[in-house]
């Protein structure tokens, strides 16, 4: 739960997680992100609420000429790729999840659900990507523009998952040519983006295809036409 508060006339923003788990990841992430000034200031935490600054710019959703903002953010997700915390992550189990949804939701047959679950573990197997801290959701309403300067305002949208899912969910907020270079070059600038080849490029792909595919069945969501390509997209992959 996300909700500005007022006191005293000043804004504030209450957060409260499900449980104490997530609490303490987000606590722990946040103490070792504080020293980079890139996420509104945490006033004060009891279990699982917490009230953070309330930060009065505006969404980054239109990336100005400068291309400024999408340095920041670049270098915002190879800050967070670096860090080290004692969370884990069933990715695996994730996985295997979201394709039971997708089943479940009609959207693929038991054989195809068997190809795409061969096909994750074989590639991940060749690939071996890393399990870091991601940014996952790496759009413009989790990003505030205050004084020229870049905040990450969703820190409970920070967890642990393959390194570079940040990266592929930034394409569909940086469409062209000019954005997506300016983005390596300054996540590349902070951390080294050489890792993201094009196999491990399109195994990510792939992956996030099929959780996202999954989330939107879940909540209910219409079936869109993006969704449909982002389906055929996947088994193609899974099939070629």
């Amino acid at each position: 739960m996300t909700k500005l508060v007022e006191y005293n006339g000043k804004k504030y923003v209450l957060r409260k997680f499900k449980t104490k788990r997530k609490s303490d990841q987000v606590y722990e992430i946040y103490k070792k992100l504080e020293k980079f000034g890139i996420l509104p200031k945490l006033y004060y935490r009891r279990g699982n609420n917490f009230i953070f600054e309330f930060i009065p710019g505006r969404e980054c959703k239109k990336p100005p000429e400068n291309l400024d903002v999408i340095k920041q953010v670049a270098k915002i997700c190879a800050i967070v790729n670096k860090l080290k915390v004692n969370s884990v992550s069933d990715v695996d189990g994730s996985f295997r999840k979201a394709l039971n949804v997708i089943l479940k939701g009609k959207k693929i047959s038991p054989k195809q659900l068997v190809v795409l679950k061969k096909v994750y573990f074989t590639k991940k197997e060749e690939i071996r990507p890393s399990l870091v801290l991601e940014v996952w959701d790496v759009h413009s309403g989790n990003f505030i523009l205050y004084k020229k300067k870049v905040y990450l305002v969703d820190v409970g949208g920070i967890r642990v998952d393959y390194k570079g899912l940040g990266i592929i969910k930034s394409l569909s907020w940086f469409k062209t040519g000019k954005q997506r270079s300016t983005f390596r070059k300054s996540y590349d600038s902070v951390a080294s983006i050489k890792y993201m080849d094009e196999d491990y490029t399109n195994f990510l792909i792939f992956y996030y295809y099929i959780n996202s595919l999954s989330e939107r069945i879940l909540k209910n969501k219409e079936w869109e036409k993006s969704s449909k390509e982002r389906l055929t997209k996947a088994l193609a992959y899974a099939y070629s």
